[in-house]
């Protein structure tokens, strides 16, 4: 199986991780409103931009699944617990992928 770091599965992840961590805040102090949820998604994403390290433009252009660099890309995917490398893939610009040499 070839794993797939596309910009569009890597735009699934965020929005997927910041959907999860609102609903964990929210959990221990139910009930959930409809207030507090918004804010929790906005605490989140900031949260996951400032674990990856990359801009404020760079996280909204991923999360709109819009090209970002190589880099911001790879910084993003570990930010979440994966690491590209590790499968043998070196992210480029954009939703482009290099297989790393073996040799």
């Amino acid at each position: 199986m070839n794993p797939d770091f596309s910009i569009d599965m890597l735009k699934g992840f965020l929005r997927a991780r910041v959907k999860i961590t609102a609903f964990m805040t929210a959990f221990p102090n139910p009930p959930l409103t409809v207030v507090d949820l918004p804010k929790g998604e906005a605490a989140a994403k900031t949260a996951l931009r400032r674990q990856a390290g990359v801009s404020a433009s760079e996280f909204e252009q991923a999360w709109h699944g819009r090209p970002i660099s190589g880099d911001a890309q790879a910084r993003l995917w570990r930010s979440l617990g994966v690491n590209p490398e590790a499968h043998g893939v070196r992210l480029a610009a954009s939703s482009t992928k290099e297989t790393a040499d073996a040799a």
